[in-house]
């Protein structure tokens, strides 16, 4: 069984159940600065930083170990130069040079774009594309674009349709 670890100072238990939908069936693991020790001997398959975190020794053990860095770059400072040699970094924000960010946005719906080619470890390639999703009032556009990436990355082989969220 592979694990998806999200680092966040806070998470929401509604979000963390709708995340844990688009990775299964993969297990998803909270990871806060306080069980960073704790994790550090676990092989994730992709790591989701959310808010800033001190780097420390563990924290780079459980990234080097990791196939996919998801990252908001609008709230994270990444150093290149601390990942190995085939991970893949994945950047999702509001700035036009991230992996992942949004194409339109109005108050109903956002645009989810991949930007880049990602390759998967199965050696295929996830070509860039766009995804749409629902928007409730009180969703945080932070949200809606990491729920897309990993939507787009988890994503089925062959599953080209794009997805339109359920209104709830």
């Amino acid at each position: 069984m592979a694990f998806v670890g999200i680092i966040a100072k806070k998470k929401n238990q509604k979000e963390l159940e709708k995340i844990k939908q688009v990775v299964y069936p993969h297990e998803l693991i909270y990871i806060s600065q306080k069980n960073l020790d704790n994790m550090k001997n676990i092989k994730f398959e992709t790591i989701l930083i959310q808010d800033a975190i001190s780097m420390d020794e563990n924290l780079e053990k459980i990234i080097q170990n990791c196939q996919y860095l998801i990252i908001n770059s609008d709230s994270v400072e990444w150093n290149a130069d601390k990942t190995k040699d085939g991970l893949a970094v994945i950047t999702y924000g509001y700035h036009f040079k991230d992996t992942v960010t949004f194409s339109s946005l109005t108050e109903q719906n956002i645009q989810v774009c991949l930007q880049r080619n990602i390759q998967k470890q199965t050696g295929e390639w996830i070509e860039p594309q766009e995804i749409l999703l629902q928007r409730k009032q009180n969703d945080e556009i932070h949200s809606l674009l990491e729920y897309g990436t990993l939507k787009i990355l988890y994503r089925e082989k062959g599953d080209k349709k794009v997805e339109i969220e359920e209104k709830q």
